[in-house]
Order: C-alpha cells, then structure tokens, then sequence
C-alpha cells in the first residue's frame, strides 16, 4: 500500500533554505597535510536552531564565530574584506546623508522636493533630528553588532550550548522557526518600507535624486537595527523556554519529589536549582551582549515617537502614508522589545509560583524541607531582567514611560510651533 505524501510545509521551506540540512557530518579538509574536522551539529543543538540568523548576519557583512560550519583562514578572509566592503558602503551612504542635511537642505527646499511644509525652523529641525535619529541607530547598530556582540558571542554562544542538556528537540524546532520567520520578517518589512518611502516621492514628483537618494538610504539603514532586534529576540525567546523548562520539570516530578525517598527528593532539588543557574546565566549572557545595543535602540525610539507625532498632529498639511507607516514602525518594534523581555520574568515567576505551590500544599521534611526553602529564596532574590547596559531595565513597563514622556516633548515642539507661526504673522 502506497504511503500518503506528505505535503510541503512552509517552516520547512523556510528551513531549507537556509542550509537546513540537520545533522552535518564531520568533513576532511587537507591543508599542510592535517585534516579539519567540523564539529557535527544536530537538530538537537543551539547553532542549528539560529542557523538562518548566523546566515542572513554574513548577507550583511557581519560574520559571527559559528562552530557549525568550517572556516579556513581564505574564508575568513573574503568575509572580512565583504565586511569591510558593507560597512564603508553604509558608512558613505550615511556620510553623504548628513551632508545633504547640513550643506543643502534651506528652509522651504523641502517642499518643492518632497511635498512637506516645513515652513518654520521648528518643523525644519524636527525634521533634521529624524533623519540623524536613523542614521545613529542605523550605523551605530552595524558598529555594535561588529565590535560588542562580536566580541562577546563565543561566551553567549557558549552559554545557550550548555541548554542543549536542558531542552528538548520540541525547543530548537520552536527557535528554529523563529529564527527562519525572523530573517523573512525582516526582507518583507524593508522591501515594504523601501516600497512606500520611493513610491511616495514619485507620487509627488520630488523632482531631486539626491532627496529621494537619501530616503532610501535612511530606510535601509535600518535592516542592521531589525536584525540586531530580531537576534536579541530570539534569544529572550530562549531564555523564557529555559525557564519554562523549570516549570515543566517540577510539575513532571511532583509525585516524585513528594513521595519519593529522601535522596531522590534532594537530588531533584538540587537539578531545579542546577536549571535556575543556567537560566540566570542566560539573561546574564543577553545583559552583557545586547545592553549597548538597548540602550541605542530605545533612545531612538524614544526620539522617533516624538519626531513620528510631530509629523502626524503638528504640522498643518496633510497626515502622508509614510508618516503613518513609520510611526507604527516604531511602536511596533518598541512593543515587541519590551514584552518580549518581560516574558522571561513572567516564566521565572511562574516557576517560582510552581515551586511555592508544591512546598505548601505538600510540606516538605528535614533535608528536603531545607533545600526548598534555599531554593525558593535564591529565586526570589534573583528575578531576572534585561537590563540596557545598567541604566534601566526593559519591560512592559518602560513603554508608558517613553509613550509618556513622547507625549510631553510632542508637546513642548507643537508650543515653539505655535509661538514661532504667531511672531511670524505679527511681524509682517
């Protein structure tokens, strides 16, 4: 009897095609008459599951130390003048950006070239600062994600390994999808924004190449941001499942614990407690390698939701399709970085609820009555959180803070606006 086939799924696809083949044996490479083996990487490993990350980060000319694939010294080579070659092109696109903005750009240039009324230097300055809000997110992601993450992914890697004896194959499938829909996510969002940011000028005859030049580069500068952001997500994402891990093992093991032997008990303690450390050691490892990185993102997404707004209930010509799509941009990616990191502390007090819970519907004795107590203490005195290099932690509750203080700065613009247009009129 013929086996039904089966149909293509669309994670799978996604899967292939980037170098998805899940188990890679160890290759002999000859050079100077020694062979290099490649370390094998199965499904069940972390560099498979952000495999398509690791890929698309070379596409743009940061390579990050991978032990899943060979390098020979030619390769690092070629990956290094490719690097070399994106960041001068990123560089000179932004150099020649903010030189348009301070040699070119006069007051009322604007809107024969791009439709807008920046009749007064309120709106003119507004402007500016936008532009040089991407241009320092943009460029100063692609410097971060060459020098800091870079520098400190072989410890991060190292760290998200040793979860390969906490997690299950279900786990790295889950980041693998992530990392695949991620890598999609992004290609889609910059072709759309690239789509409506050129498709904008031409609607409105912006006669200057040079404006419609700088547009662009402006959107595409923010491919390194989407792709540093969709990184640290995946690793929250990873850290939440490894604190979720605790929960789930604690519930498995319940009868267990409870009614097992004194020894038994102790030592399926001491396990939780070995998970707790490994999940901590994660959040460390994310701190320490995306904190800078953090802090330049929401510093810019706090000046881009007061620069969004000004443009969409401060000026007096009409509310454009970019504006909106830009600003909800924003929103959408200062949502998605401060729930997400949320999550961990909602798995880790989940866990902690799990373990509070056994202890007082079943009281422990002796021993295991003492190890639990230490357990659920060292938990609660180290709730994990994303921190942004020290300065403050990220969570959903940093976003009615910067939506909040946007709002005032929103504001104070549309008062100089007003007090600028009312000495105007009065002196003619």
């Amino acid at each position: 009897m013929p086996h039904p086939r089966e149909e293509p799924n669309f994670i799978n696809v996604l899967n292939a095609t980037f170098c998805v083949s899940p188990t890679v044996m160890a290759i002999p490479v000859s050079s100077s008459s020694r062979e290099i083996e490649v370390e094998s990487t199965t499904i069940n490993s972390w560099a498979w599951s952000i495999r398509p990350l690791i890929i698309w980060l070379r596409f743009l000319g940061v390579s990050l130390p991978d032990v899943s694939t060979f390098s020979s010294l030619c390769h690092r080579w070629v990956m290094l003048a490719y690097g070399i070659l994106c960041f001068s092109s990123h560089a000179a696109g932004q150099i020649n950006l903010l030189c348009y903005l301070f040699t070119k750009w006069e007051p009322g240039s604007l809107e024969q070239a791009g439709g807008s009324n920046y009749d007064t230097t309120t709106a003119k300055m507004n402007s500016t600062i936008d532009f040089m809000n991407y241009t320092v997110h943009g460029f100063g992601t692609h410097i971060i994600l060459l020098t800091i993450i870079r520098t400190k992914w072989i410890r991060l890697r190292n760290i998200f390994q040793r979860l390969e004896g906490v997690f299950v194959e279900e786990n790295y499938i889950r980041i693998r999808n992530m990392s695949s829909l991620g890598v999609v996510a992004i290609i889609l969002l910059i072709l759309g924004l690239t789509a409506i940011s050129t498709g904008y000028h031409f609607a409105v005859g912006t006669s200057s190449i040079q404006r419609i030049f700088i547009s662009f580069m402006a959107t595409i500068s923010i491919v390194y941001p989407l792709t540093a952001l969709v990184l640290f997500l995946t690793h929250c994402y990873a850290s939440s499942l490894a604190f979720e891990s605790i929960q789930t093992e604690v519930k498995r093991n319940e009868i267990q614990l409870m009614n097992g032997r004194e020894q038994d008990s102790s030592q399926l303690i001491l396990a939780f407690k070995e998970r707790h450390i490994l999940a901590n050691e994660t959040v460390d490892g994310i701190n320490d390698s995306f904190g800078c990185y953090l802090l330049l993102a929401t510093t810019s997404y706090f000046v881009a939701i007061i620069n969004s707004s000004f443009y969409l209930f401060g000026l007096d010509n009409h509310i454009t399709l970019p504006d909106i799509i830009f600003s909800l941009f924003v929103l959408f990616n200062l949502t998605v970085t401060c729930f997400t990191a949320d999550t961990i502390q909602n798995k880790a007090d989940n866990a902690m609820k799990e373990l509070l819970s056994l202890k007082c519907d079943e009281p422990l004795k002796g021993l295991q009555k003492q190890q639990m107590n230490t357990l659920v203490w060292e938990m609660t005195h180290t709730i994990p959180q994303i921190s942004a290099n020290g300065y403050f932690n990220v969570s959903r509750k940093l976003f009615p803070q910067v939506i909040g203080t946007s709002l005032t700065y929103f504001f104070i613009l549309c008062q100089f606006e007003v007090s600028e247009k009312k000495l105007c009129s009065t002196s003619i």
